[in-house]
């Protein structure tokens, strides 16, 4: 019966001192808030964590970066978004280089005929061959011929663009030349 006594005195003795160090643990985590700064260095440190950083400095399996990660712990209830350092932008004025005009060199336009159109589930494509009638293709708009690009095609005719030049070609041309 003593013995038993002993037990269950011990047991009420270790739960007192459990209860009163997960109090004065409490106690000393609310004297002493979580560093939640977004900048490592902005906040001013105590030894025990300039202790702790210098050790993890020393440890060549743990990399620096994770100091950061140690230093603003992720469930902390007053937690702040990080927020980067702005990268630091060296403007370079682009040099200055005189540039000569070009000549505008007339560029011929392509040498050929147009066919017929198709039109397939909303896409609409353009029959085109050679001046001779030879090598015909089915084209869409903004696929090119060598420089030109169609960029119209409608029941009848199509226009290609080369830069400011415009070209059209018409199924039923009023003369020998196909392009107006």
């Amino acid at each position: 019966m003593r013995q038993m006594l002993r037990i269950h005195t011990t047991i009420i003795a270790l739960s007192l001192v459990g209860v009163a160090v997960f109090g004065l643990s409490n106690l000393w985590m609310a004297n002493n808030p979580v560093d939640i700064s977004a900048d490592i260095t902005a906040v001013p440190r105590d030894q025990a964590v300039k202790a702790e950083k210098a050790a993890l400095a020393r440890n060549p399996e743990i990399p620096l970066e994770i100091t950061e990660t140690v230093a603003r712990p992720l469930f902390s209830p007053t937690r702040r978004e990080y927020v980067p350092k702005p990268p630091i932008v060296e403007s370079v004025a682009p040099p200055v280089v005189a540039v000569a005009a070009v000549p505008q060199i007339p560029v011929k336009k392509p040498a050929i005929r147009f066919q017929g159109t198709s039109q397939t589930g909303g896409r609409i494509a353009a029959l085109i061959a050679n001046e001779d009638g030879s090598n015909s293709d089915w084209m869409s708009v903004g696929q090119t011929l060598g420089p030109w690009t169609i960029a119209v095609i409608e029941q009848g005719r199509i226009v290609i663009t080369l830069n400011d030049e415009k070209a059209v070609y018409s199924l039923y041309p009023e003369s020998s030349d196909h392009a107006q």
